[in-house]
């Protein structure tokens, strides 16, 4: 079959004739088969590949002794001056203190 428009142009299929992006649901609104177990392997994928030796380095990174800088005064209650706003800092103070954040002996990172 020819896949020639009304007018005799070859185009993309009309927007009605087009499935809609994002995954097939059915009446439910559950994700069906193929795309249920591509969901999945992508998912495990992106868990494997970001935990992947995650204990390497055994060494802190920047962004550790920066962030436990701030915990550690969040901590000591201590004032401080920061440019950003401090929602994400304080959220991560919040998770540290339900883990078990002790202060600076929890966090030994300060230069």
């Amino acid at each position: 079959p020819d896949s020639k428009s009304v007018d005799g142009s070859r185009c993309m299929p009309s927007a009605k004739s087009r499935r809609p992006a994002g995954p097939r649901l059915d009446d439910r609104g559950s994700v069906i088969g193929g795309d249920a177990s591509c969901l999945f392997l992508l998912t495990l994928a992106a868990g494997v590949t970001r935990l992947w030796r995650i204990d390497l380095p055994a060494t802190p990174v920047y962004d550790e002794t920066h962030v436990g800088r701030f915990l550690n005064w969040y901590h000591q209650r201590a004032y401080f001056f920061d440019v950003h706003p401090p929602l994400a800092k304080l959220a991560m103070y919040r998770v540290a203190l339900a883990l078990g954040f002790r202060g600076a002996a929890s966090c030994p990172y300060e230069p």
